[in-house]
């Protein structure tokens, strides 16, 4: 609930006293905001706020200005002398106290108290509050704020949580404007939702940031933070503080260990020492009984508390105790640059590489690092990039690299290599990566094994928009500069890009050109280019293969392409059950590059598209991220989605841009649509160039889903012997498989019977295809397939067999009703089940009966 509606709530549970109300809470979270709220909105005729934070110890402090905020509220002062006469007694009484109170308090009619932070208040006074709170006069309502282990008298407890990711980002939207989603969870994770902090760190960070926490280091924490963290610190020894300040250097979760080393004490003291920490609000202990700072924010106001010697002493001797890339951050934080860079270079060589791009990043960005150094390791970046994501920081570090004129030449080139290829994969920009590349080879003149893995990747066709001939002419280069002298790496990358190249045009030669030996990486990149060949080629058979023989990559780039090339597998070969579910779990784990992303949502929108969901699979076709073959992918399916609305499609702009790349093998779908699109449309000569035109783009090609498709949509046109070029591509699509289109080529099969009145075999066709649709789920292609059953048949069961449900629903039913929940109209329903208006009525009229509810908006899907 966010923090208006409970202000309101909070005030509703007062509207109705005597009302006592407790709101918890820990530091920050926005009690005191929370209470000024209620008293603002409160109709009552006395309202009095009193904050007891910052007052004297003495007994009856609190009281005395309680006494003093009514008074002045329009209590009767002489009631109000009252109290104070009976604090002021020698022989006082707390419960004669209680009842002077409630009597000033039954004169104020209707009456607000608001006591915040009521833990801070001396004991005489919250004796007194409790005793009265049990008591309430009519009409007085009571609300009290404190931390969650405050004990109070009875009533209603309200407890304040921390805000959620969701109102981080209203707030955030608020102050800045926009809140992309990786901003708004790193102020989430280092603030812990907790308003106080968030406020103070949105006046300090931007959208922009990549990392907030960074930023604040760089620029400095805000004074309130800085302050928080001195106070709870103060509540520790000087030997404890000088523990928990290590611990805070630290990547969290804290083990004991460490700052018991650096600090020269025994394990026992330093967990005695961190455990005092949580007590001060500073240290929470995690499951697995490691320590963090929580939230996250602390630990940096923590170590900002040390002067930069020491905290540069205390990195220089926590880098003597770790391993890892843990090292190079201590010693770049201790001022020790080269050695960084020596624990740099053994992590790009050792352990899991790809843990070094964050730390070595970092590094490359200190300007006091020299020359020579900065070289060796920009090289070493670019190269642990390949299996990477494209983060933003990298990307820039190396455009800054790359812009460094006193870098050589060479090296100018092997980053300008880098560039080009986190541009073109992992970012989804391919033509700006091309560009870089471009510049790439003419740099690296002196070092041919790096120009020739330039090339290579120049020469795949996905990478950009570019026309065929020019990777053509990359492909012709690559093969007179001949095999480069270079490290195994090197050379098995320059084999698969090239092996894949061929793959991607359809060349045969390319299934005996993907080397079998090599670095584990590159065969693992190669197997999954192939996998997405493959699919796009129509050789289903071998991506599953290719697939299957892909290692589980702990490079997570590869680990994303490997499961969207398993969903689109899934989807071609018609393993649609449970696949939306697959595909929205892959897109939530993120992050994603675009081309992942766009290929995800395309399985998606396939999906609706079969499932007469047309305003999804709309929205789902219009993001971002289309390159190589998905380009003509998603325009197939943008144009079936037209021709099922009876819309007119752009089918001329995405034929311009098949012409323009040349590449034919990838267009079959595109083709198969357009096909279909343009016989709706009446366009048979159109028609009939387009797949003369695929026909000899394909030629020659290893290509088995383009020759399914040339023989279906020349059997639509009804070219030669239609019946038996419909047989053999529904024969050729099962043999791939794929079972959607399959069925397709089944039920205009069963049509073209129907045409010349072979009602039997065409009946037999016809309910192949409607098994198969149904098989997968794709209800809007069955409801289609089984109005051509209507429509020379009559209705499937119909006469005195026909099967009753009684008070159940009918499969149609369900179907109906399934359609209107997702708002759908009578006239929606009965054309994306191709019935009549006036049969929808009857199906509507009989759900409510069913179901009993009064109208379709109460119309819902029993389980």
């Amino acid at each position: 609930m966010d923090r208006q509606a409970l202000a309101g709530r909070v005030g509703e549970l007062l509207a109705h006293p005597p009302a006592v109300v407790l709101v918890d809470g820990a530091a920050g979270l926005g009690k005191s905001w929370l209470a000024a709220q209620v008293r603002t909105a409160s109709r009552a005729r006395v309202r009095v706020l009193i904050g007891c934070r910052g007052l004297p110890a003495e007994p009856y402090v609190l009281l005395r200005e309680v006494v003093r905020g009514l008074v002045e509220a329009g209590c009767d002062p002489v009631l109000g002398h009252a109290v104070l006469a009976a604090v002021s007694r020698r022989d006082r009484s707390e419960y004669r106290i209680c009842l002077a109170l409630r009597e000033l308090l039954a004169d104020a009619g209707s009456a607000l108290l608001v006591l915040d932070d009521l833990d801070q208040a001396d004991r005489c006074s919250r004796q007194v509050l409790r005793c009265a709170a049990t008591r309430l006069p009519p009409g007085v309502g009571l609300l009290v704020t404190a931390p969650p282990q405050a004990r109070w008298a009875p009533g209603h407890r309200v407890e304040l949580a921390a805000l959620t990711p969701a109102e981080v980002a209203g707030l955030a939207r608020a102050r800045h404007g926009s809140a992309p989603a990786h901003w708004v969870a790193g102020l989430h994770r280092l603030t812990g939702g907790i308003p106080l902090l968030l406020n103070e760190i949105l006046d300090r960070t931007h959208p922009g940031d990549q990392d907030p926490a960074g930023t604040l280091v760089r620029t400095g924490l805000p004074r309130s933070v800085l302050e928080l963290a001195t106070a709870r610190l103060h509540k520790l020894s000087g030997a404890d503080r000088a523990i928990v300040q290590t611990a805070a250097l630290l990547r969290e979760p804290i083990s004991v260990a460490v700052p018991a080393r650096v600090c020269e004490v025994d394990q026992e003291r330093a967990a005695a020492a961190l455990d005092r920490a949580v007590d001060a609000g500073l240290l929470v202990v995690r499951v697995d009984g490691a320590f963090e700072f929580r939230p996250p924010l602390l630990g940096l106001a923590v170590a900002a508390t040390m002067s930069l010697a020491r905290r540069r002493s205390a990195h220089r001797a926590i880098a003597r105790v770790l391993d890892g890339v843990e090292r190079i951050h201590h010693c770049r934080a201790a001022g020790d640059l080269l050695a960084a860079a020596r624990h740099a270079e053994r992590a790009t060589r050792t352990g899991a590489p790809a843990t070094a791009v964050g730390p070595l990043r970092e590094l490359l960005g200190e300007a006091g690092l020299p020359r020579r150094v900065r070289a060796t390791l920009a090289g070493r970046l670019g190269r642990l990039t390949v299996g990477s994501w494209s983060d933003q920081d990298t990307v820039t570090v190396l455009r800054e690299l790359v812009a460094d004129e006193s870098l050589p030449s060479g090296v100018h080139g092997e980053l300008r290599l880098h560039l080009g290829l986190l541009l073109a994969n992992q970012a989804g920009d391919a033509d700006a990566g091309r560009t870089q590349m471009v510049r790439a080879v003419g740099e690296l003149r002196r070092r041919p094994a790096l120009a020739a893995r330039a090339m290579s990747a120049l020469a795949l066709p996905h990478l950009g928009a570019a026309p065929v001939a020019e990777h053509l002419r990359w492909l012709a280069e690559l093969d007179r500069v001949g095999p480069p002298h270079a490290d195994p790496g090197l050379r098995t990358a320059i084999e698969v890009n090239r092996a894949t190249a061929l793959l991607q045009l359809g060349d045969p030669r390319a299934w005996n050109a993907l080397p079998t030996a090599g670095p584990r990486l590159e065969l693992h990149r190669g197997r999954l280019n192939f996998t997405d060949a493959a699919i796009t080629l129509g050789h289903h058979r071998s991506a599953a293969d290719f697939l299957a023989a892909a290692e589980v990559s702990t490079a997570p780039y590869l680990a994303q392409v490997a499961e969207t090339n398993r969903l689109r597998l899934a989807l071609v070969t018609g393993d649609w059950s449970g696949l939306a579910e697959r595909v929205r779990a892959h897109l939530d784990a993120g992050p994603h590059n675009p081309r992942s992303a766009a290929e995800s949502r395309l399985v998606l929108a396939r999906l609706a598209l079969a499932a007469g969901d047309w305003a999804a699979a709309e929205d789902l076709l219009d993001g971002p991220g289309w390159c190589g073959s998905a380009v003509f992918a998603a325009a197939a399916t943008r144009i079936r989605l037209a021709t099922a609305q009876g819309q007119p499609a752009d089918l001329d702009a995405a034929l311009a841009l098949v012409r323009g790349k040349g590449v034919w093998v990838w267009a079959a779908e595109l083709v198969d649509a357009g096909v279909e699109a343009l016989l709706g449309q009446a366009e048979h000569g159109a028609a009939r160039e387009l797949l003369a035109e695929f026909a000899a783009g394909i030629d020659g090609r290893d290509c088995p889903l383009g020759e399914a498709v040339l023989c279906h949509g020349q059997g639509l046109l009804g070219t030669g012997d239609a019946v038996n070029l419909l047989t053999a591509a529904a024969a050729r699509f099962a043999a791939l498989p794929r079972p959607y289109e399959q069925a397709r080529a089944l039920e205009a099969l069963a049509r073209r019977l129907f045409a010349l009145g072979a009602r039997t075999q065409a009946g037999q066709r016809a309910a192949e295809a409607a098994r198969l649709f149904s098989t997968l789920g794709a209800s809007w292609d069955l409801a289609r397939c089984a109005r051509l059953h209507r429509e020379h048949f009559g209705a499937p069961g119909g006469g005195p067999g026909r099967r009753g449900y009684g008070g159940a629903l009918s499969p149609r039913e369900r179907e109906v009703a399934r359609l209107i929940t997702t708002g759908r109209t009578n006239r929606e329903i009965a054309a994306l089940l191709f019935l009549s208006p006036r049969t929808v009525e009857r199906h509507v009229a009989s759900l409510l009966r069913k179901l009993s509810v009064p109208t379709r908006n109460k119309i819902t899907l029993p389980t």
